[in-house]
């Protein structure tokens, strides 16, 4: 081969090589920062108003659940009434002197309680005692003896009164025997120890 056509073609041969070179790296390069590109984008957090951004909820205010204040939806909680303070001064079970009391074991129970009412006015409803399957209302003829206690009572002061409660046959064996029972007032239960004195729990006397 003539020496001018030799050194033509390694010129050529050595610039298609250069050419092959370049290319494969700049693909190389082109395809790293295309992951580099990719990858940035996936790692940054969204734009603050953008598609993918959510909008914070609403803040809650305080125990009622309601939004922001001055909202027309506010709901106002009332505070739950305040039970009402019951004291049981004494109590006294005493049996009936009659004859035909005696024969059907009737007693009276009378229940001296002091009530005061606290934040909220108090209305004590009926009283009851209760005493195993029986649950009798106070005396409805011991109104006087009950004064106060049947009214309303208002807020911050107190009542005193007699609480009577008449029993007959098994109610008193139980309340002489036991000498447990319960007073239901005000929505409130009050456990009663009871004073039997003189009341007691004989057969009935024979008519012979």
């Amino acid at each position: 081969m003539h020496p001018t056509l030799r050194h033509s073609v390694l010129g050529l041969a050595k610039f298609l090589l250069v050419v092959v070179v370049s290319v494969s790296v700049g693909a190389g390069l082109g395809i790293g920062l295309s992951e580099l590109g990719g990858r940035g984008a996936s790692d940054n957090p969204p734009v603050a108003g953008g598609p993918s951004s959510a909008a914070p909820p609403p803040a809650q205010d305080g125990a009622t659940g309601t939004t922001g204040v001055g909202d027309p939806k506010r709901a106002t909680v009332a505070d739950p009434p305040q039970a009402p303070r019951i004291r049981v001064l004494s109590n006294s079970l005493r049996s009936a002197i009659t004859a035909s009391g005696q024969r059907r074991r009737r007693a009276r129970l009378v229940v001296r309680v002091r009530v005061t009412a606290r934040a909220d006015a108090t209305d004590l409803g009926v009283p009851r005692l209760i005493s195993g399957d029986n649950d009798i209302e106070v005396d409805p003829d011991g109104k006087n003896a009950a004064g106060p206690l049947l009214e309303p009572i208002a807020a911050g002061r107190s009542a005193t009164g007699d609480l009577r409660f008449e029993t007959a046959g098994d109610l008193t064996d139980r309340l002489v025997s036991q000498q447990r029972a319960t007073l239901r007032m005000a929505g409130r239960s009050v456990s009663l120890t009871i004073d039997a004195g003189d009341a007691e729990t004989a057969a009935a006397p024979s008519d012979g």
